[in-house]
């Protein structure tokens, strides 16, 4: 339900990253070639067909949705080779080229607070006001014995415990030769252990500052190494270093969430400068709810807050102020 909405934060994201990094290219420039893909249409895919069709009980069940993602001409949801348009994101883009802060202080920030008024959410006007995008010193780990540093994003986001899973893949020395038809079996087996690990410090990650030490620690994986046994398994979550009161089978619990949605790119500029965005909207299609004023698709990542085996109130609830924790 609306409860899974969550202020939309990409595009303050983008235009705080564009005042301190861009300028080379004007912003409106920036967001014309998806004005133009909304507005003129584009050729749904094989991966967009497969999602609609995920999803059309949701869509048929959300006039917002089924609106945009419904072939008025077959009242099917749009199918392989169809074209769509996004007539009123188009629109939403166009403002945001002149007033960037529009989305949050501007015309559509009232335009998206009486949609989610019309949606039961709890957020308002004023949580529109006062979003602000959040900059923060990455996280550094040590790979290879020192050899290499891996930069990544700090909580909510997952780089520490990617990096814990690179340094543990390290202490076992894999090499191409352990995944050979001989030695597949107890690779797998070894990953399978790895993972278990990494997820369940991942559900930890708002308990930063001790569990930051551990993750960046080479003596911390070396230790969990030693309790990685190639002809032995744990179904204890405590062995893996579970606290009390979370779900004793973490990978049951983290496959009733549909984890998926997540979009990623990376670029290499020729002067040098890099860039890894991700982001996500939880699920397929999100909450699987529209702002009809705006045409923007709510994403679900408002689970994140309680994205682990046990709820973050007796209730289940979570913080509306929180940030998210992410697999990002």
């Amino acid at each position: 339900g609306s409860v899974r909405l969550s202020v939309p934060g990409t595009a303050h994201g983008y235009r705080q990253l564009y005042k301190q990094l861009g300028g080379r290219v004007p912003w409106e420039h920036l967001l014309e070639p998806t004005i133009t893909l909304c507005e003129n249409g584009y050729t749904v895919t094989s991966s967009l067909a497969r999602a609609l069709r995920s999803a059309s009980q949701n869509i048929y069940s959300q006039p917002s949705m089924s609106s945009v993602f419904v072939n008025p001409a077959t009242g099917k949801v749009f199918q392989e080779g169809d074209t769509m348009r996004r007539p009123q994101l188009a629109r939403t883009l166009r403002l945001l080229q002149q007033d960037p802060d529009s989305l949050y202080t501007g015309s559509l920030a009232k335009d998206l607070a009486k949609d989610l008024g019309d949606l039961d959410s709890s957020l308002e006007l004023q949580d529109l006001r006062s979003y602000s995008s959040v900059w923060k010193k990455p996280v550094s780990v040590s790979l290879q014995h020192g050899n290499l540093t891996m930069y990544s994003v700090g909580p909510p986001g997952s780089g520490l415990t990617l990096g814990f899973l690179l340094n543990l893949l390290d202490e076992f020395g894999l090499s191409p030769g352990n995944v050979s038809e001989a030695n597949t079996v107890l690779t797998h087996h070894l990953l399978a252990h790895i993972l278990k690990w990494t997820f369940t410090k991942k559900v930890q990650l708002d308990n930063t500052d001790r569990l930051a030490h551990d993750l960046t620690s080479d003596a911390f994986a070396a230790s969990v190494r030693h309790q990685i046994l190639d002809d032995m398994n744990f179904h204890d979550s405590g062995h893996y270093g579970a606290a009390p009161g979370m779900a004793d089978d973490l990978g049951t619990a983290h496959s009733s969430l549909d984890d998926c949605g997540t979009s990623q790119f990376s670029l290499l500029a020729p002067n040098g400068d890099a860039i890894s965005v991700t982001s996500t909207l939880n699920s397929c299609l999100g909450a699987a709810m529209r702002s009809p004023r705006t045409g923007i698709i709510f994403s679900s990542t408002k689970v994140d807050h309680s994205h682990r085996p046990y709820p973050t109130t007796p209730d289940g609830s979570s913080n509306t102020q929180g940030r998210k924790l992410s697999q990002c």
